[in-house]
Parts: structure tokens; C-alpha cells; sequence
């Protein structure tokens, strides 16, 4: 059981570390305009958060873009 944990952690967190370096690099000029200038540190700062709540920045993340898309901002 201990190791079904694990693996399923595990798995959770590298889904996670991988979607915080898209993120960083890409998606949060989708949800915030504003942090377009956002510097190279103020990013890393972002990839603890984005590591462990990836599922809902993800939700966010597509939300943004599709409204983007309908509004003709892409």
C-alpha cells in the first residue's frame, strides 16, 4: 500500500516539475499580462506553486487561453 502511495506521489510530482518549467517559461503570460516583465527569479519563485497545484493552474491556464482565442487576442 506504502508503495502504491509513492508511486502515485511520485508520479503526481514529476507531472508537476514538468508543468511548472512550461509554465514558467510559457503560460503565465496567458494568465497575467502584467507579469510579462515579470524577471527570470520572480518565475522560479512561481515553480514550487505551480509544481504542487498543477492541475488547477492547468485548469487556469487553458480557461485564459480559450478566452484569448474567442476574443481574437492570439
Amino acid at each position: 500500500m506504502a508503495q502504491i502511495f509513492l508511486l502515485l506521489l511520485s508520479s503526481y510530482l514529476s507531472l508537476g516539475l514538468i508543468f511548472s518549467v512550461l509554465f514558467a517559461l510559457r503560460g503565465y503570460k496567458k494568465i497575467d499580462r502584467v507579469a510579462d516583465s515579470a524577471s527570470w527569479r520572480l518565475r522560479l519563485l512561481w515553480m514550487p506553486a505551480a509544481t504542487l497545484l498543477w492541475p488547477l493552474v492547468a485548469i487556469i491556464w487553458k480557461r485564459s487561453s480559450a478566452s484569448a482565442e474567442s476574443q481574437g487576442e492570439i
